[in-house]
């Protein structure tokens, strides 16, 4: 599961002058101690490529020995939380996620599935299957 999808699937374009060390060092920096800076975090997180966030979570884990999925938990709440914990999971990942949710419990969610069914490559979909079952 250690491949970046590439392709046209967001707006968000690479970040120039990319460092994952600094960016994860600010993280730590705002999630850290009381209180927690979330413009700090909404301005890295959401002005990096999909690839990039996940090259900064690779570099967190070798700074910090900790996942930064676990931190951004442990210190957000509500929506806030959920979007960025999404914004740092692999999209395979996100993906299969959505598709157990969609299909948890009575009903279905058929726009859920249909978007993510129809909208993925083969190759995408190979890495949904394998994150779905891990």
């Amino acid at each position: 599961m250690a491949s970046i999808w590439v392709g046209h699937r967001g707006t968000v374009r690479d970040y120039p002058d990319f460092s994952p060390s600094v960016d994860a060092e600010a993280i730590q920096k705002a999630i850290r101690g009381i209180g927690t800076d979330e413009k700090m975090l909404i301005s890295i997180l959401t002005e990096r490529s999909n690839a990039q966030r996940q090259l900064i979570v690779k570099e967190y884990q070798a700074a910090y020995g900790k996942e930064l999925k676990d931190d951004l938990k442990g210190d957000l709440s509500g929506h806030f939380e959920h979007l960025m914990v999404a914004l740092v999971t692999p999209p395979a990942f996100f993906d299969a996620k959505q598709l157990k949710k969609s299909m948890k419990g009575a009903g279905t969610n058929e726009d859920a599935l249909i978007e993510i069914l129809t909208t993925r490559t083969s190759r995408q979909m190979k890495e949904i299957s394998q994150a779905y079952y891990t």
